[in-house]
């Protein structure tokens, strides 16, 4: 990561160093006691270019931050990009094969060797998809690795005197900025036209895919060590689970199959709540869209807070259903709060057996209830205290309140939910020139139209994609 750093901060500095030859150029031949019109032209270009360059310095992590949240806008993302490409390999795989056998079987058959040439067109779709294959996996690769440094060299090159690079820099800019949005959007764009296909399709194409860390904490922002988080997702109606994750020590979420990185849908609100001490907490934000998600170098992130956990130590949490709270001081022993609410609410303190706390309360009582729970294997009590009106809280405990809960197996969206993410219906193969060949290659040639547009428009004027008609 340094490296990465270092290299992009050098392709900076370097640019900025020959932006500043370009002005002082432009403004020397401003100054040149000389009458030819071809001399002095230069002067205000390269004035402008200069400037023109030092805004594209200045707005280079800009740049990064708009190319990778534009995918997340949109339902897109490198993960959901990834699992079609697998599909689309499966796929071939399993047309090769059946073209092989097909093949062997007709040859060993005398009469009907001859039938083999039907097999002709099937084999060369395979092999063009194979082709297509190739192509779109290195172009994706070649992007999402090099991307920021496509950024930084086009920068420098934009900077040169005179234009010698403008419009190779322009497009290696717009070509890196463009396609790093826009490749993660190919199965969105793509998802948009199996509604007419008919037959069963696959969960991916309606909710989508993004792999991100989520970080869960209370509303002191201590992180949750312990616990499990369900998402949900709204289905004619109904609430749909479509992921299961246990909060780590950390508080960042674990699946079995991806470790802190987890699945998730990127196409649809998603509904978060906490299970905890046989509790279930709603999780902020509610919903959960991928615009929530930050861009965490070439992957997301996120950040889902208990608003209702005013503080937690280990398996010992303090509740609240009001929504006027005032953190005054916390640490790992001890929190004081004031909750500013004129209305009725609870306290809810939960703690697990052998965990012992003292609570001391300013305010008026209307009811305490106490009882106990069973989570997961472990057993604890709970104390519900009522009040009316505004109230002082002040918390403290001295015990470690650590639990080991029997947790059971997380329920991962992309391995369980989607099963591995195959975009195959039933009816596919009659729909695979135009879902797999054609709608791609239409959209690559749209984003590289879009590319060729924004090279234009940062200053490019020479063409570079050849021109067919």
């Amino acid at each position: 990561m340094n490296l990465m750093v270092i290299d992009i901060a050098s392709l900076l500095i370097l640019g900025y160093k020959l932006a500043l030859l370009t002005f002082s150029l432009g403004t020397l031949i401003y100054a040149l006691p000389v009458p030819w019109r071809g001399v002095k032209i230069w002067g205000p270009r390269l004035i402008w270019d200069s400037i023109a360059a030092t805004i594209l310095i200045s707005t280079y992590y800009v740049l990064l931050t708009i190319s990778n949240k534009i995918p997340l806008l949109f339902g897109g993302s490198w993960s959901y990009f990834i699992s079609w490409l697998k599909s689309l390999i499966f796929f071939t795989l399993s047309l090769k094969e059946l073209v092989i056998l097909a093949y062997t079987a007709a040859r060993a058959l005398g009469p009907l060797k001859a039938l083999t040439s039907l097999l002709w067109p099937i084999d060369r779709l395979s092999n063009i998809l194979w082709i297509f294959i190739a192509t779109i996996y290195g172009l994706s690769s070649f992007v999402r690795s090099y991307y920021y440094l496509l950024i930084g060299l086009g920068i420098v090159l934009y900077s040169m005197p005179f234009r010698l690079g403008r419009n190779v820099g322009a497009w290696f800019i717009a070509f890196a900025i463009v396609f790093n949005a826009g490749l993660p959007l190919l199965p969105v764009f793509i998802s948009g036209f199996y509604t007419g296909q008919g037959g069963s399709v696959s969960p991916i194409i309606n909710y989508g895919l993004v792999y991100t860390q989520v970080n869960i904490t209370d509303l002191s922002h201590m992180p949750i060590n312990y616990g499990i988080v369900n998402f949900y997702i709204i289905k004619e109606s109904k609430r749909v689970l479509v992921a299961s994750y246990i909060v780590s020590q950390d508080g960042l979420l674990e699946s079995n199959f991806s470790g802190s990185y987890v699945p998730l849908p990127s196409e649809t609100p998603l509904y978060a709540y906490l299970d905890l001490n046989s509790v279930y907490i709603p999780l902020s934000p509610y919903p959960l869209t991928t615009a929530d998600l930050k861009v965490k170098g070439n992957s997301y992130a996120i950040s889902l807070v208990a608003k209702n956990i005013i503080w937690h130590k280990g398996d010992l949490i303090l509740l609240t259903n009001s929504t006027n709270i005032n953190v005054l001081s916390y640490n790992v022993n001890s929190v004081e709060v004031n909750i500013n609410d004129n209305n009725s609410y609870y306290l809810e303190i939960s703690a697990p057996k052998k965990c012992h706390y003292n609570i001391n309360i300013t305010g008026s009582i209307e009811r305490v209830k106490k009882g106990s729970w069973v989570w997961l294997g472990v057993q604890g009590s709970f104390e519900k205290i009522e009040i009316k009106g505004k109230s002082h809280v002040f918390l403290t405990t001295d015990s470690s309140c650590q639990v080991a809960p029997e947790y059971p197996k997380t329920y991962d969206y992309y391995v369980n939910f989607l099963g591995n993410g195959i975009f195959l219906d039933i009816n596919f193969i009659r729909s695979v020139i135009l879902l797999y060949l054609t709608l791609p290659l239409l959209y690559l040639f749209m984003l590289f139209s879009i590319s060729y547009a924004l090279a234009r428009l940062i200053g490019g004027r020479e063409r570079i994609i050849p021109r067919f008609i």
